[in-house]
């Protein structure tokens, strides 16, 4: 009976765990956080074949120009369960198989809760309880996608009950077992996560000992307790320095060095939404609510200001009033003071600029500054409240004085009866001053400042969702309130427990069971997303950029053999951040240079048809993608051409445009010239494109543009989808319009141009050209005219372009310039200069090695400077180049910048700089030469022995004889 005593806890967690989760065990459902599918899976596919190949991945090229993969906290690599997934997983690309790894972190989160529990000396029925909170919030629910930072957590609460357990007897096996777990938790790889664990541990052990120290009045012992605090920080910091050394300086290095404020305060805890902590999705439609194609969501419609999934953490009011009654039993108890205290404060943390905590202590400590989401710290505030509600449903079993926890349900149940008269007070006044249920309830609960009725929830739907989450909010209560008064009038029981603990777990579900998990379309199980699947069959001789506004899914190209100018990562290098191509800028001369710098051959895009009624029938025009010409502005091309192949007998050309910069200018104003070319190269046909007439300033249906314009509005040929509110003010698309050019006589057309003949700033914006003739219409992008090509997609819906001509992914120059690298904008200035070819010169960031020297390294003739490059092998972090010159020059290669590239020329160790902003570059001497690169991440080779030295210790303390000092502190 003993024994079952003890595992049953455990057990009765565990089954509560399969009933919360069990839309995730029916067939075809997953998780549905976009990070999780986005950044942490490919992220998990990339380390697994890595590791499983024998090799570290250090350096991957697959994002960006490449990126230090060991040295980014999130990937996680020496996390121990990511290195059991790695040997017994051989196949992550799937999602069954990362929902496996999830899932278990479920269960052991749920079992790690009740072991901390248990350590703290809650009864079973009171570490069930907190178990449930534990796993159940809020918090959890949401961030079941971001598995970066709940896998840590899972581990940290493993760690602090093993470091209850030591301070309660003064036991190094417990410490050294709590150690190493704190390390798993800091090998797990996420800041924030790491940065609460070790604030819970710091406070919670501190807390701990300073009790027991009072309690036997020995300053002994308070000293032998922080030895073994010491022990466990050791064995943490250094457990773990194999990822510690190498992602302090990725952080130093990168743009979180020190975020700025309204960065780092990005999702606060709004004060509108504290109720939501109380009333499960108080600010949300109730799941049978919910619209059609939205039950399953993590981010449902709601009310609250976007970003909601941030900070709507409820834990329910069941858990508040065990919490109240647990606190109020048990007040005498210095680590109860520690909770409810501790608790508050972290709720003033989560408030941002609000609760005045966040931005002192952002002023005194950088680590605060490398930090964002505020309201992510209420995970701290929800396991006090937990451990409080274990308290509480302990004195409701019997367990403790029954006298304080009579006295406790009754002051509870009156605090509960209290406030939900005053709330009702409120609504009710609010009603009586608005005169309607919306007006009242759109005050009080709607803080979305982009909510409109009619798009988000109608009025009818708002004012029914909100009033029946009041009549539930009533019901929760009043059953509450019964349970206490029973409790205060009968005296404690183990049914009133069991109620109680029925109500917590029936009000977590009813907020969250079907949160984040939802069922997923069999053909986008696999972490290769579909617009990577539409290279399939392509030759892609350089970076791919994908041509869209979110920059999540590119992450995918770490699951596939191509490499990509972008990616999504918290954490990366203000150098990059600087120089990264922008999307749908296709002409621009600036964009072009960029596209050259990254190596980018390819563009992805989703295919956006657009269908018009013309001539009493639908024409289909092929994928919007809008091109820029401009007259006298060297940045922008001044023509475009499509090729018509074979010839057509053309009657009529239509072009689709808008003109920025423009608006004010009379009717009339010729913008362009359509010239139509014939097989031989002589002028069929030039008209000119006037403003006002065939084309019109883009945005007319901005009610922020000016009025009165000189020249009239045509209807649009159409408007481009309108994309969904991302809370950041975005220009409205602008509308597209038609331009009609007929032939005196049908004509053979070889050939199509349009030219820019506007004054200088005006642009012109083309998004397609129809060609009508004999045989039919021909529809062609506008991208198709600056050279583009479309190659063949191996996946419906995603589109690939072909750019003109491929850049060299690595190339011979003969001429370096030195330049200031602290100031960005300067080296970004000479980057795009008219006058700068990235074929011939290369800025390098000035160093000690090259002061006085350059004149060595560089070409005596650039003018008759020859050279070749034949690329051997590009691995990750591992590049073999030949190089064949008549001169001195410098081998530049398309590969990021970051300290720890090695490099050799005919194996004789030479320097690598910092090249053109981003890349690398080496000089090599004339003649024939092989040449390397090797990356190395920067102090693992530290960290790994500081953390084999730690483990070998930490598992001989383990090992050890069993001595302990009987010194139990209990939760009491």
């Amino acid at each position: 009976m003993k024994a079952l005593s003890r595992i049953r806890p455990y057990l009765i967690s565990i089954l509560l765990t399969a009933l919360f989760y069990a839309p995730l065990f029916k067939p075809g459902n997953s998780f549905l956080m976009g990070d999780y599918f986005d950044y942490y899976m490919p992220v998990r596919y990339h380390a697994n074949k890595a590791l499983q190949e024998g090799r570290l991945p250090e350096f991957t090229n697959a994002l960006y120009g490449g990126m230090p993969f060991l040295s980014d906290p999130e990937t996680a690599v020496f996390y121990p369960p990511h290195l059991l997934f790695a040997w017994i997983s051989r196949e992550t690309s799937d999602r069954g198989a990362m929902d496996a790894l999830v899932m278990a972190h479920l269960f052991l989160l749920a079992l790690g809760a009740t072991f901390l529990g248990r350590s703290l000396g809650l009864g079973e029925a009171g570490a069930v309880t907190f178990a449930m909170v534990a796993a159940f919030n809020g918090f959890m629910v949401r961030h079941l996608g971001h598995i970066g930072i709940f896998e840590p957590l899972t581990m940290g609460l493993w760690a602090l009950g093993a470091m209850a357990r030591a301070v309660r007897h003064t036991d190094i096996r417990w410490a050294a077992g709590s150690g190493l777990l704190f390390a798993c938790a800091l090998l797990g790889g996420h800041p924030q996560a790491g940065f609460m664990l070790c604030l819970a541990a710091a406070a919670g052990g501190a807390a701990m000992a300073i009790q027991s120290a009072r309690s036997q009045r020995s300053w002994a012992l308070l000293w032998k307790l922080a030895g073994i605090g010491l022990l466990i920080a050791f064995l943490a910091g250094a457990g773990a320095a194999i990822q510690l050394i190498p992602t302090i300086q990725f952080l130093d290095l990168s743009t979180r060095r020190a975020l700025p404020l309204s960065q780092a305060l990005s999702f606060p805890l709004p004060l509108r939404a504290l109720p939501g902590l109380v009333f499960p999705g108080l600010f949300e439609p109730l799941p049978w609510r919910l619209p059609d194609g939205h039950w399953w969501s993590f981010a449902s419609p709601n009310w609250c200001f976007i970003g909601a999934w941030e900070y709507m953490y409820p834990v329910g009011l069941m858990t508040f009033a065990l919490a109240a009654v647990g606190a109020l039993a048990n007040w005498r108890s210095g680590l109860v003071r520690w909770l409810a205290a501790g608790s508050l404060v972290v709720v003033l943390l989560a408030l941002g600029e609000r609760g005045l905590i966040y931005p002192i202590l952002y002023d005194r400590f950088d680590f605060i500054r490398q930090m964002r989401i505020p309201a992510r710290l209420l995970w701290l505030a929800i396991t006090a409240w937990g451990l409080l509600a274990g308290l509480g449903m302990d004195s409701l079993c019997g367990r403790g004085d029954p006298a304080r926890a009579r006295r406790a349900a009754l002051w509870t149940a009156t605090a509960i009866a209290g406030i939900l008269l005053m709330g009702d007070v409120v609504i009710g006044f609010a009603h009586a001053y608005y005169g309607d249920w919306y007006r009242a309830f759109h005050k009080l609960f709607v803080s979305d400042p982009f909510f409109q009725p009619g798009v988000t929830r109608g009025i009818n739907e708002l004012v029914a969702d909100i009033g029946q989450q009041i009549a539930l909010a009533h019901l929760i209560a009043l059953l509450c309130i019964g349970l206490l008064v029973c409790a205060s009038r009968l005296g404690p029981a183990r049914w009133i427990g069991a109620m109680a603990g029925l109500l917590l777990f029936g009000e977590l579900c009813l907020h969250g069971f079907h949160k984040n998990i939802a069922p997923i379309d069999p053909a986008n199980r696999s972490v290769v997303a579909p617009f990577l699947r539409a290279l399939n069959g392509t030759e892609v001789g350089g970076r791919v950029l994908y041509a869209e506004a979110g920059p999540w899914e590119i992450n995918t190209a770490l699951a596939t053999p191509y490499s990509f100018a972008g990616g999504y990562g918290s954490i990366h290098f203000p150098w990059m951040e600087e120089l990264l191509p922008e999307t749908m800028h296709f002409g621009n001369g600036r964009q072009e240079k960029l596209l050259d710098l990254w190596n980018v051959s390819h563009v992805v895009f989703r295919s956006n048809r657009k269908s018009i009624p013309l001539d009493g029938q639908v024409t289909h025009l092929p994928d919007y993608q809008w091109i820029e010409l401009g007259s006298g502005d060297h940045f922008l091309p001044e023509k475009a051409e499509w090729p018509l192949q074979p010839s057509l007998e053309a009657k009529r050309i239509r072009t689709f445009t808008f003109a920025t910069g423009a608006l004010a200018l009379p009717d009339g104003y010729p913008m362009a010239s359509v010239v139509a070319y014939g097989p031989a190269g002589d002028v069929v046909s030039s008209q000119p494109l006037r403003l006002g007439l065939e084309t019109a300033e883009g945005g007319y249906g901005d009610p922020l543009r000016a009025k009165g314009a000189g020249h009239r509005k045509l209807p649009a040929a159409f408007r481009p989808d309108i994309k969904p509110v991302t809370g950041v003010f975005e220009p409205p698309n602008p509308e597209v319009y038609m331009g009609t050019f007929d032939f005196p006589s049908s004509a053979s057309v070889a050939r199509i141009a349009v030219e820019a003949t506007g004054a200088p700033g005006l642009r012109l914006g083309l998004t397609h050209i129809l060609v009508e003739s004999s045989q039919g219409r021909k529809s062609l992008s506008g991208i198709q005219g600056l050279g583009y090509t479309q190659t063949k997609s191996g996946y419906e819906g995603w589109r690939v372009m072909k750019r003109p001509y491929t850049p060299a992914y690595a190339r011979l120059v003969p001429t370096a310039l030195i330049s200031d690298y602290q100031k960005s904008a300067e080296v970004r200035r000479q980057l795009l200069a008219e006058d700068f070819e990235a074929s011939r010169t290369v800025i390098l960031k000035e160093t000690e090695k090259l002061r006085g020297k350059l004149s060595e390294f560089n070409a005596a003739d650039p003018a008759r400077f020859e050279g070749s490059v034949q690329t051997r092998t590009v691995e990750n972090g591992d590049v073999s180049i030949r190089t064949k010159s008549n001169q001195p020059g410098w081998l530049v290669v398309s590969l990021t910048h970051y300290p720890g590239w090695m490099g050799f020329v005919d194996g004789t160790p030479k320097p690598v700089y910092w090249a053109n902003g981003l890349q690398l570059a080496m000089a090599v001497p004339a003649g024939e030469h092989e040449i390397r690169m090797v990356f190395a991440t920067p102090g693992l080779a530290v960290g790994a022995c500081l953390s084999a030295v730690a483990w070998f210790w930490g598992i001989v303390l383990l090992l050890r004889r069993r001595k302990t000092d009987a010194n139990p502190v209990g939760a009491n």
